[in-house]
């Protein structure tokens, strides 16, 4: 399956409504493509995978994001764009 930075952003972005969508469907392109996401932040480092969590699956904004991980909201940001790579890397060159 192949994913980009984009796609990704953009599938992150609406989680929650996707994941809603495909709850009676797990077939599908998108249902696949969501849970390859969710086993590739599972693969990020700690920080990265908490950071994704809390932007993404709890729906925090990036200064609370920042102070509940001792960073500026630049690291924060720089940190992201590091995991969306990091996770497109993973979804078109691993299993």
């Amino acid at each position: 399956m192949h994913l980009n930075v984009s796609e990704i952003k953009k599938l992150l972005k609406k989680w929650h409504f996707y994941k809603a969508i495909t709850l009676k469907d797990k077939d599908t392109e998108l249902s696949k493509k969501l849970e390859t996401i969710e086993s590739k932040i599972r693969m990020l480092d700690d920080v990265s995978k908490e950071i994704m969590r809390m932007k993404y699956f709890d729906g925090y904004d990036v200064h609370t994001i920042a102070s509940s991980v001792y960073m500026s909201r630049q690291g924060v940001y720089y940190r992201l764009n590091i995991a969306y790579k990091e996770i497109e890397y993973l979804a078109n060159n691993t299993l």
